[in-house]
Formats: C-alpha cells, structure tokens, sequence
C-alpha cells in the first residue's frame, strides 16, 4: 500500500506530484460530478458499471474538493436519516450530508459541504479515525446516491425503482419493487436483443429535450448495463399473472404510485415538489399502468405488439 501523500513528501515525490492535480469526473444521467484534490484513483475499486460512467470532460455540476481532514461536526439542524448510514442537516441554504463507518455509534467518516448554489462543495474524509479511506473510492455507498439523488430534480429527473431497456430507439420503463419481476424482465429483454439501461435503478428526466430514459452503474442482478439516453416510448408497473395483460391508470394514481416506487430527496419540500412535477409530466406524455406478467418470452411480445 502507498504512503499517504501530504504536503510535506508532495515535492519531491514525483507520483505525488501527478495525483496531486489529479481530478476524477463521474456523469450518470444529466449531472456530472467532479472530485479535485490529492488523490489517485488508481488504488480505488470501481465495479465494471461504474467504468462506463467515467467522464473526460473538464465541466461538471458539482465540484467537490476532496480533503482527508477530520470533519467539523456540524450544529446544523438534522433533517434527515437514513438509518444508521447518513444524516442531512440544513443550515439556510446549506446542505450537509454525513455517512457513518461501520460503527453507527462512531463519528461520521465522510461528510460533503454543498454551498448554496449546489455547484460547489467539500468531501471531508476522515482519515485519523479510519485511514483505510485514502485508498477507497470517497463516494461508496451510500453517498454517491444521496448526492444524485440530492441534484436530480435540479435537472429535471428522479431516480426510479424500475428497470429500464431500449429498444430499437424506443425506452421502456418498468417500475416495481424488489421480487416484482424486474431481473427476469432485463434477462427476456436482453435474450431478445435489446440494450439493459439498468435492471434496478434507471433515471427518468423529464426536459426541453422530451421524457427520457438514464441508465444508471447502481444495478440490481445484472451488471452488464450501458446504452445512452433514450426517448420514452410507456411506462409499466409490474405485477405478476399467468397471462399478459394492461390496465392504464390516470395521471394522478400512476403519478403517487411511481413517487412511491422512487427515490426522491425526503429531506427537502421543494426538490420533493420538483420530482412530483417530473414523474406527473411523464404520466402525461406516455402510456403508463399495470402490466400483469407471466416470467416468460409472453410479456417482451406483447410490448414489442403494442408500442
């Protein structure tokens, strides 16, 4: 394992010096993310579907300085908790999210600073209590997707408890809950040549561009994910049957019914009220129900029919 980089050993350690102006972009959806500060990701473990989101480009929506200082515990008000992994605290306009280590009684490990225009902020990791962190990938679960999550309505988009394909330039969504049939739809869609945006995770972003479909690297069973955006052909929430079988919804019910089946920022009215307006703008421009399904070749043929 390196040694830790610092100011001191940065001068006349020329890999320091390389990964001192090192920089790490990640674009999933319509929201880059960019990491500067001294680091090297080359000691970081990706999964294969993170590799496909990495970005090039010198522009991103959220600049983050990374720091490996212990972070300031914060007076802001708690707002939100996500078990015993994450807090949220709001001062004003200030955001702060904090992820715990794997001793929830222990002090936060990671902690981002947003400012107000949610453009600019600090990742402070602490690596006095847990030095592991300078060689790990700073966004792990489950900070990553707060973040996204945090940013989305910003840009028009939420993330969906849903799997999402495409398929001969058309996305379909397909919306359930774990055990509603989301793997076995990715796995018939795929046998029958379409691209898996993702089987468990997929952003759905409603913009001047039209309703469109995300893939996302957050994947349920099957990793092998990719393709690009791509227009919304209907929006399906699953159940299972024995046979095949459609029942639209009104944009009210499919609008309440789809929020519950995803992601929004809890912690904060206004973005809440930004994800309602999203998935109500979808409802309304595409087809969107129950599709009852049975685990064959039976339900991909009825969508292929009837789109």
């Amino acid at each position: 394992m390196p040694s830790p980089i610092t100011e001191d050993n940065a001068a006349s350690d020329p890999q320091a010096i390389r990964c001192r102006f090192q920089s790490f972009s990640l674009r999933i959806g319509p929201l880059g993310i960019k990491l500067e500060g001294t680091f090297d990701p080359s000691h970081w473990t990706l999964d294969s579907a993170h590799h496909r989101f990495l970005s090039s480009s010198l522009n991103s929506d959220l600049a983050l300085q990374l720091r490996y200082i212990r972070p300031v515990q914060p007076s802001r008000p708690l707002v939100f908790r996500l078990g015993s992994l994450a807090s949220v605290h709001l001062d004003g306009s200030i955001w702060v999210f904090q992820v715990s280590g794997d001793d929830p009684e222990s002090r936060p490990d990671r902690t981002v600073v947003l400012d107000a225009t949610g453009t600019q902020g600090t990742l402070d990791l602490d690596a006095e209590q847990s030095p592991v962190l300078r060689y790990v990938y700073p966004l792990q679960y489950p900070l990553e997707e707060l973040l996204f999550r945090h940013l989305l309505p910003n840009y028009g988009s939420v993330l969906l408890h849903a799997c999402g394909i495409e398929w001969k330039g058309r996305g379909y969504l397909f919306v359930g809950s774990s055990g509603a049939g989301k793997s076995t739809t990715a796995r018939l869609w795929k046998a029958a040549g379409a691209t898996i945006l993702n089987d468990d995770r997929t952003i759905l972003e409603a913009s001047p561009n039209g309703i469109r479909l995300h893939p996302t690297p957050w994947f349920g069973v099957h990793s092998d994910i990719g393709g690009e955006a791509t227009a919304l052909q209907a929006i399906y929430l699953l159940r299972k049957g024995e046979s095949v079988s459609f029942e639209a919804l009104p944009v009210a019910k499919a609008t309440a019914l789809l929020l519950a089946k995803s992601f929004p920022p809890l912690w904060d009215p206004g973005r809440l009220e930004q994800t309602l307006a999203v998935l109500e703008r979808a409802c309304r421009a595409v087809p969107c129900g129950w599709l009852t399904v049975p685990p064959d070749e039976r339900a991909v043929a009825w969508v292929m029919n009837h789109s």
